[in-house]
Formats: C-alpha cells, sequence, structure tokens
C-alpha cells in the first residue's frame, strides 16, 4: 500500500533534496513532541496535536494505548490510592526524563522507508549532559513524511524491543488483559 506513494515521493526528488524533506518531518515531529516530553502516553488532545507528524499505524497504536491508559485508571482501588499509569515517564525515549534538546543529524533510505539519525540530549543543572542516538523510521503518508516509529536507544543499546511500537503493542496487550471495570448499580 505505501510502497508506490513512498517510491513516488523518493522519484519525484531528482536533485537530492528527499532527505531534506524526509529531516524536515522529523523535526516538526520532534518539535511537537518535545512540550510532553515525560508525560507518559499521549492523551486524546495530545494525539490531536502530533496527528499532522505521525503515520497512521502510529496513530492508531497511540490511540489504543490511550484507551488502555484509560481502562487501567477506571480499575477500583482502595479508597484514597489511585492506579499508577501502565507507563510512567517519556515514552518517546529510553530516559524517564526525556530530553532537553535534539538535533536530527542525517536520513538514509532504507527499502521504503526513510531513517533518521537522531541526537538526543538531556540536560540536569550541575550534572553531565547524557547524550544519545535515536534512530526515527519515516513513512511518506498523505503527502507528507511523517514518523512511522522511533528506536529509542540508550547508550550502547541496539535492541529491537526498544522501538516504540513494540512498546505501544505491549500497553496494548497489557490494557486488553485488564478485566473491565465494574459498574454498581442503584
Amino acid at each position: 500500500m505505501m510502497l508506490l506513494p513512498a517510491l513516488i515521493a523518493i522519484s519525484s526528488y531528482s536533485d537530492g533534496s528527499a532527505s531534506i524533506q524526509v529531516i524536515a518531518g522529523a523535526r516538526a515531529f520532534y518539535s511537537a513532541i518535545r512540550p510532553q516530553v515525560g508525560t507518559g502516553v499521549p492523551d486524546a488532545l495530545h494525539l490531536k496535536l502530533l496527528r499532522p507528524y505521525i503515520s497512521d499505524r502510529l496513530a492508531d497504536l497511540l490511540r489504543a494505548a490511550d484507551e488502555a491508559e484509560a481502562k487501567n485508571a477506571a480499575q477500583p482501588v482502595p479508597e484514597g490510592e489511585g492506579n499508577p499509569p501502565l507507563f510512567e515517564g517519556d515514552i518517546y525515549s529510553p530516559y524517564a526524563e526525556g530530553f532537553t534538546s535534539f538535533k536530527v543529524l542525517s536520513a538514509a533510505p532504507e527499502g521504503t522507508v526513510w531513517v533518521c539519525k537522531v541526537q538526543l540530549t538531556y540536560v540536569e543543572t550541575g550534572a553531565e549532559p547524557m547524550i544519545w542516538m535515536d534512530r526515527a523510521t519515516m513513512v511518506f503518508e498523505h503527502g507528507r513524511w511523517v514518523v512511522d516509529n522511533l528506536d529509542r536507544l540508550a547508550p550502547g543499546e541496539a535492541k529491537s524491543d526498544s522501538s516504540l511500537v513494540s512498546l505501544l503493542n505491549g500497553l496494548v496487550k497489557e490494557g486488553q488483559a485488564i478485566p473491565p471495570a465494574k459498574t454498581s448499580k442503584p
């Protein structure tokens, strides 16, 4: 399905400007998520703000993860307590605190997708900065390059389960295992 539009998009940039367009899409995504860093799974309002920068697949997974979080929050708990979220911290990076700055360094085609190398930095006052590289997989949908997955790699990591899609699939599966909240009848 995505193959033909992606090939048309790539071939339409004969002067090599495809990477410029892909990098612009990645920058737009990271700029959009920057205010949400560290807040867990985006709710419906934040998802609406992200929608122009993410693929249909990623949007569906984020929506399903938000529904799992809502289902979890609706579970009965002892009075005065609350259910912790299924995921706490920054969903877009391997660190709970997230990142304080980013720089999209490059973009290169890999089959029918493009992959951007993104340098992320977290700086805490008085501490040495943490710097790591992530990979943003970009696809061409609805006339623009959008993020379809992130490889959330801490320094020295290269695990296949570190991807945002894997994390979201796990949250959705966890949410499916939660029994429906019981409603009390008067």
